[in-house]
Order: structure tokens, then C-alpha cells, then sequence
């Protein structure tokens, strides 16, 4: 019981993290660089993973509420696993597009292929395909339970 207590705090603390971020990414990014102009697409990649990244943890905390009150098995927990993975599946399209966006504006494919934005294509692809896994495991649980109590 105090995990979970204390998974409730990191949950609600890793989300205003995320609010915080999406909030102050525009001023934070001028200041860090000098008054620098901050790429658009970049902006707007960044601000659409932290929206996603405060989605996943909101669905995280779902879960996390409903076991603490000793539903496991339940199709809500299914619903929202797959829904953060959704948005998983959401932060990896928009990391393909910035990266044919790069490509678009001239720069070579060696030096796309090498930044960040390929490991974020295949990072939330894989996490997004285990989020539904974890999900049809919730609701063939779920289904499994809700016969065996029409049983009993």
C-alpha cells in the first residue's frame, strides 16, 4: 500500500513535470539558446510529446487508482492502456513526419538517420505495440473473471 501511495506521488509530480514543460517550452527554448530563432516543427514535435507524455502518465495513474482499490481485472484498465498506447503510436507518427519534414528541407539522410528522432520513431512504436499487449491482457482478464463469476 505505501507503493502505491508513493506511485501516486511520482505520478502526479511526473504529470505538472510534463504541463510544466509544455507550458515553458517556448520561453525556456529562447532563453536557453540566446534569443535564437527555435525551429517550429521542433517546437511543436516537442510540445506534441510532452502533451502525449502527460496523457500516458494520466492513464498510468487510472490504472494505478483503480489497483489500488483492488480492481485488477476490469476492462477500464484495458480501455486506458490502450489508449496510452495510442498516444504512443501518436508521439512515433509525429517523430516520422518531423523526420521526412528534415528530409524535405535539404538535409542528408545519413544526418537525419543520426539524431534523436529515429530512436523516438522506434521507441514509442515498441512501446505503443506493448501498451496493446498489456491491454488485451487486461481485457482477456477482465473476460476471463466476468465468466467465472457467472459461474460461482
Amino acid at each position: 500500500m505505501k507503493l502505491i501511495k508513493a506511485l501516486h506521488i511520482f505520478f502526479w509530480f511526473a504529470f505538472g513535470a510534463c504541463l510544466a514543460a509544455i507550458a515553458c517550452l517556448p520561453l525556456a527554448a529562447s532563453r536557453l539558446l540566446g534569443g535564437l530563432y527555435v525551429y517550429p516543427p521542433t517546437a511543436a514535435f516537442l510540445g506534441l510529446c510532452g502533451a502525449c507524455a502527460a496523457f500516458v502518465i494520466w492513464q498510468g495513474k487510472t490504472v494505478l487508482g483503480n489497483l489500488s482499490r483492488g480492481i485488477a481485472f476490469a476492462e477500464s484498465n484495458a480501455r486506458c492502456a490502450r489508449r496510452a498506447s495510442y498516444s504512443c503510436f501518436v508521439v512515433s507518427a509525429a517523430a516520422f513526419i518531423r523526420m521526412l519534414i528534415h528530409l524535405y528541407d535539404g538535409k542528408p539522410l545519413g544526418m537525419v538517420l543520426l539524431e534523436y528522432n529515429t530512436l523516438f520513431i522506434a521507441a514509442a512504436a515498441v512501446a505503443g505495440l506493448l501498451g496493446l499487449v498489456v491491454a488485451g491482457l487486461f481485457s482477456a482478464a477482465a473476460g476471463m473473471k466476468r465468466d467465472n463469476d457467472l459461474v460461482i
